[in-house]
């Protein structure tokens, strides 16, 4: 039989319902009780990938890390010089270190941790943990120890979600001399800084070695393994997998006080550190916070920068001012 215009149009109207017979439902059984899509994902991700390149002045968000857990959000910013003392030192050329890894905090002094550790000496010369022989001047009470672990600390645990550290020259332009050798890496550079060692050891594994010249040099820390997790201080314990940022001076112009007791860089270190942290309380083991996980995790935040050296030894005021031509020159996909 041969089936009219209006037939085959009621047939072709029949197969366009869906399994309640509703015409045009296309549902799954069951669909009604799927999760949401949470379109504030993607932009909780570039926000976060913004924070992590530009510490200093990007917009506080959570990290997109693994866990239920949450807190508050905090940014520190430290301004320290390093310096090595003797009798009779001059100005001239020296060699100084700096190693950063802020999920490394414990409560000792600073030349004998490897939470912050800064080391002074002739040019060519050894990096060594001599009590007072070495440190650093500025911020007195530095991040770490001033709320991270300070006496009383309202801190229970912490992690790390966002830092970068500049190296400010601040000599006559004229007279500025040496290198500055930069390195980040996802566990820490100097694991035993009871052994001496010199610049010319970090500049042998420094990709990012340059002249002092005029401008400032930025480096901008990317996680560890280790850094997603919230961990709790411990001042016997070293983690291998907390990130760390090293930044070594070869034959940098320094300037001596003028009874020649300590010699300092012509130029200051700026430590940018973002920190996620749960307070104390009478049940510091319990859960505080609970916040669903992203659906996002770090992977897709670095996998979008296709030049991540590039990105990371731009330092974070230059990703500052240049993300559109970062976005242009095919280094950032979003």
């Amino acid at each position: 039989m041969t089936k009219t215009k209006k037939d085959k149009q009621k047939t072709k109207t029949d197969k366009s319902k869906g399994a309640s017979g509703t015409k045009g439902t296309q549902r799954f059984k069951g669909a009604s009780m799927a999760r949401t899509p949470r379109n504030s994902d993607l932009h909780n991700l570039m926000l976060y990938r913004k924070l992590l390149f530009d510490p200093c002045n990007a917009e506080l968000v959570e990290p997109p890390y693994m866990g239920l857990e949450s807190g508050y959000i905090v940014r520190t910013r430290d301004i320290i010089s390093p310096y090595v003392t003797g009798t009779s030192l001059v100005s001239g050329n020296y060699d100084f270190f700096l190693q950063w890894s802020p999920g490394n905090l414990s409560g000792v002094s600073s030349t004998t941790n490897l939470g912050i550790f800064t080391g002074g000496c002739g040019v060519g010369g050894t990096f060594t943990n001599v009590a007072g022989a070495q440190g650093h001047t500025g911020s007195a009470a530095i991040a770490q120890q001033n709320f991270i672990n300070a006496s009383g600390t309202p801190v229970f645990s912490y992690r790390v979600v966002a830092c970068c550290v500049t190296f400010v020259p601040t000599g006559p332009t004229l007279s500025r001399q040496g290198l500055v050798s930069m390195v980040t890496t996802p566990s820490f550079v100097i694991a035993n800084i009871t052994t001496p060692f010199g610049a010319n050891t970090i500049e042998s594994m420094c990709p990012h070695v340059v002249n002092v010249g005029a401008e400032r040099h930025e480096i901008v820390w990317i996680p560890g393994s280790k850094d997603q997790e919230f961990g709790i201080l411990d001042a016997n314990v070293l983690e291998p997998g907390y990130a760390s940022i090293a930044v070594a001076l070869s034959g940098i112009d320094s300037s001596a006080n003028g009874i020649g007791t300590v010699v300092s860089p012509n130029g200051r270190f700026e430590i940018t550190t973002i920190w996620q942290w749960m307070p104390r309380s009478q049940t510091n083991g319990l859960l505080q916070s609970m916040e669903p996980p992203s659906k996002y995790n770090l992977n897709d935040v670095l996998s979008g920068v296709k030049d991540l050296g590039k990105a990371v030894y731009t330092g974070a005021r230059m990703y500052s001012q240049a993300t559109s031509r970062l976005r242009s020159a095919g280094l950032l996909e979003m």
